[in-house]
C-alpha cells in the first residue's frame, strides 16, 4: 500500500500509514531496519529526495538494499554525480552490490548525459564488445524487463531533446520491439522526424500508428490540495476555478515572457499561425495545474508538487524555470520519465531528461 501511495504521490497518506506503524509499536531493530529501507524508496517516489537523504544518513547499519535505494532515488531526480558518489562510499564501506544496484547506476548515468562514467563503472571487456552503453545494459539486465524498458525511453527523450536522429531511431525501434502498442513512443519518432525535417517520414510513423488502431493518450497534470484531486488537460475549461486560473496563467506566462521566455513554436505540428501555436502552447495542463497550485497552496516556502502522465515537453520545461525563478517558489513535476525540481531559475535534471 505504501509503494502504491509513493508512486501517485500520496505523501500525506504514506506518512499516515507509517505513522499507524509506529502507533502499534512495531519497531523492533529489524523491523525498523525494513521500514527505514523503505522509507528512503517511499521518500525518493515521492519527490522528497532531501528526506530520503536523512534517513539513509540517520541508519546506522546499510546493507545492498539501502544503498541500492538511495542510488535509485538519486537516478530518478537526475543526480547522476550523486549516484556515483554513493557507489564509491558503498564499494568503500564493504558492501557488494547487485544487479539493480548497476542498472539505477545505469539509469542515473542516462538520466544525466554521463555515458563515459556509466562505462568506466560498468564490465569494461563486456562493454567494448557492446556497441553502446545502453546495448550492454539490455545484456546485462534482460530480468528486468520494464527498466530496461524506461531505459530506451530515458534515451529517446534524451535523443529528442538533442536532435540526434540516427540513435533516437534505434532507441524508438527498441521500444517498440519490448512494447508495440506505446503510443507516447510513436509520438516522440514522429516529431524527431518533424524536428528533422522528414516530414515524409514523420507522416509514415503517423500513418503506422493510425494502422494499429493506436491513438495519442490524452495529456494531463493533477495536483494534490486537502483531500482532493484536482487534474487538468490542456485547454481545460471544467475547472470551477477557471477564471481565476486562466488569469493567473496569463500574468505568468507575461511575466515570464518579460524575464526572456520565448515559446517553442515550434514543437506544434498543426498548420497555424504563430499566435495560434502560442495560445496552444500557452495553456498545456502542467501550467494550469501550477497556476493552479500557486493560488491554493498558499505563499512561502511550500513546494507545488504536480505529476503528469506524459513526458513534459521542452517548452513547458523551460516556461517552469522562468515561473519559479518569477515566484521564487519549487516546482516538483514527475512526468512520466522523472522528477523535475525547478529551483530559482533551473532544474535538477540539467535540461537532460
Amino acid at each position: 500500500m505504501m509503494d502504491g501511495y509513493s508512486r501517485n504521490a500520496k505523501f500525506e497518506d504514506v506518512l499516515m500509514i507509517f505513522l499507524d506503524i509506529l502507533k502499534q509499536g512495531l519497531s523492533s531493530p529489524g523491523f525498523s531496519f525494513v521500514i527505514n529501507n523503505a522509507l528512503i524508496s517511499m521518500y525518493s517516489k515521492c519527490g522528497s529526495i532531501k528526506d530520503a537523504a536523512q534517513v539513509f544518513l540517520k541508519m546506522e547499519r546499510k546493507d545492498v538494499f539501502s544503498w541500492t535505494a538511495m542510488i535509485t532515488g538519486c537516478a530518478h531526480h537526475g543526480l547522476a554525480v550523486e549516484a556515483l558518489q554513493l557507489f564509491e562510499r558503498m564499494k568503500t564501506d564493504g558492501i557488494k552490490p547487485n544487479q539493480v544496484t548497476f542498472l539505477a547506476l545505469l539509469m542515473a548515468c542516462a538520466h544525466g548525459g554521463l555515458v563515459q562514467e556509466g562505462a568506466i563503472i560498468l564490465t569494461p571487456c563486456q562493454f567494448d564488445r557492446a556497441k553502446s552503453l545502453v546495448e550492454f545494459g539490455i545484456t546485462l539486465f534482460k530480468p528486468y524487463h520494464d527498466d530496461i524498458l524506461n531505459l530506451w525511453k530515458v534515451l529517446l527523450g534524451a535523443c529528442h531533446a538533442s536532435k540526434q536522429l540516427d540513435l533516437g531511431v534505434e532507441a524508438a525501434t527498441k521500444i517498440l520491439e519490448l512494447e508495440p502498442e506505446d503510443e507516447a513512443t510513436y509520438i516522440l519518432l514522429a516529431n524527431l522526424y518533424a524536428s528533422s525535417g522528414l516530414w515524409e517520414d514523420a507522416i509514415k510513423v503517423r500513418k503506422a500508428m493510425r494502422d494499429k488502431g493506436l491513438r495519442k493518450e490524452v495529456g494531463c497534470s493533477w495536483i494534490d490540495t486537502g483531500n482532493r484531486r484536482h487534474v487538468f488537460v490542456a485547454g481545460d475549461v471544467y475547472h470551477p476555478q477557471r477564471k481565476e486560473i486562466y488569469e493567473k496563467l496569463a500574468q505568468l506566462n507575461y511575466s515570464c515572457r518579460r524575464m526572456g521566455y520565448v515559446p517553442m513554436t515550434e514543437l506544434v505540428l498543426h498548420d497555424v499561425d504563430e499566435t495560434e501555436k502560442e495560445a496552444i502552447l500557452g495553456c498545456h495542463s502542467e501550467k494550469l495545474a501550477v497556476s493552479f497550485g500557486l493560488l491554493n497552496c498558499g505563499v512561502g516556502n511550500g513546494v507545488i508538487r504536480v505529476m503528469k502522465n506524459l513526458r513534459v515537453c521542452e517548452d513547458c520545461h523551460s516556461w517552469m524555470k522562468f515561473a519559479s525563478l518569477l515566484e521564487k517558489r519549487e516546482i516538483l513535476l514527475r512526468d512520466s520519465q522523472r522528477f523535475h525540481l525547478f529551483r530559482d531559475g533551473s532544474c535538477s535534471c540539467g535540461d537532460y531528461w
